[in-house]
């Protein structure tokens, strides 16, 4: 595993942030961000498809796709979608389950949140693709943020959407009872860290798991992104969560078995923490097979909230989960796994 930090001058990223907004696509077509179920019924049509073939339309870069399976209705059989500048080659994309495809779309993240992708401010999505291999489910002609996914041969997606499609109603994998989502994760552990003598310690505690030590697993850089959340110094910080006390539950729902280069942005960063920029690294990351979830006064807290700055003030925002059915604290959990 190789871990680098990029730091990034501020003015220059304020720079970028205040043209894109300029840009922006302020308010986005309202079947974009339409849930699972509402996005099938609208799409005209779904095709099973791949990319076959790079190009250029209207001097942009551009991806051929061809169906090799109708979904629903009567698609096209070959089609071109718009990437917005260079193609990036996309490394997670696989036949197999990988952090790319929510594990063959059998983890909580894409049942949760819905959204892989966001729109550019054109108003559109610009998804990328693999070649030679990955499959994607196309929803069409309009673009969705779940209508580009990359999908495995046995996906839970792409069989819930077949059978949506021929009138069934196919359950979705979440939410799960608390015995099942526990039982069935790959491993839990508790994170707890302080602002301690001007630095972030934490104290990691495997409940479940194979491994003695799951903390480089779950962060790209512990002492960098414990840090900006913990410091005082970046308590207003935008957009930056932070907590006076730090204490989460991280259950490992799968874990990936293909390597990739990942980045997660911190607004807090560095000796004077005045630079914000990426912590890289290269190994294997779960990046759709993990929850969090808020540990208050022992109990684990399934709508959890987050503090970030908005306009010098700083304000709550609630993070419902749609994971788990029911309430548990840790003394049941331990009880449950027979700890």
């Amino acid at each position: 595993m190789k871990l680098w930090i990029a730091v990034v001058c501020m003015a220059v990223f304020t720079q970028f942030i205040a043209t894109q907004d300029a840009l922006a696509c302020d308010v986005p077509p309202a079947h974009m961000y339409l849930p699972h179920d509402q996005a099938i019924d609208d799409a005209e049509w779904i095709v099973l498809a791949e990319a076959v073939q790079r190009s250029e339309t209207n001097g942009r870069p551009s991806y051929q796709m061809k169906a090799i399976e109708h979904v629903k209705g009567s698609g096209p059989e070959t089609f071109t979608i718009m990437n917005r500048n260079e193609l990036q080659r996309a490394f997670r994309h696989s036949e197999e389950p990988s952090s790319a495809n929510y594990f063959a779309h059998q983890t909580s993240d894409f049942w949760d949140d819905a959204k892989t992708y966001s729109n550019w401010p054109d108003c559109r999505i610009h998804p990328v693709f693999g070649f030679s291999g990955p499959r994607y489910l196309i929803f069409g002609p309009k673009d969705y943020a779940i209508g580009f996914e990359n999908v495995t041969e046995n996906d839970a997606w792409l069989n819930y959407v077949r059978q949506r499609v021929a009138g069934g109603k196919p359950t979705k994998p979440f939410p799960k009872t608390a015995k099942d989502y526990f039982n069935d994760a790959k491993a839990i552990v508790r994170v707890t860290a302080e602002w301690k003598h001007n630095t972030a310690v934490w104290k990691e505690t495997v409940i479940k798991g194979d491994k003695p030590s799951y903390i480089t697993t779950l962060f790209i850089s512990p002492a960098a992104e414990l840090s900006s959340y913990l410091n005082p110094a970046c308590a207003n910080q935008p957009f930056l969560p932070h907590y006076k006390t730090f204490d989460f539950l991280y259950v490992l729902e799968d874990e990936p078995k293909i390597e990739d280069n990942i980045s997660r942005y911190l607004w807090c960063l560095g000796d004077t923490h005045e630079q914000d920029g990426y912590v890289e690294s290269y190994g294997l990351y779960p990046t759709t097979g993990f929850q969090r979830f808020e540990i208050q006064k022992e109990r684990i807290n399934l709508e959890h909230t987050e503090s970030f700055m908005y306009s010098k003030e700083r304000k709550e925002t609630y993070f419902p989960k749609a994971t788990i059915e029911d309430e548990i604290t840790l003394e049941q959990l331990k009880r449950l796994l027979n700890k």
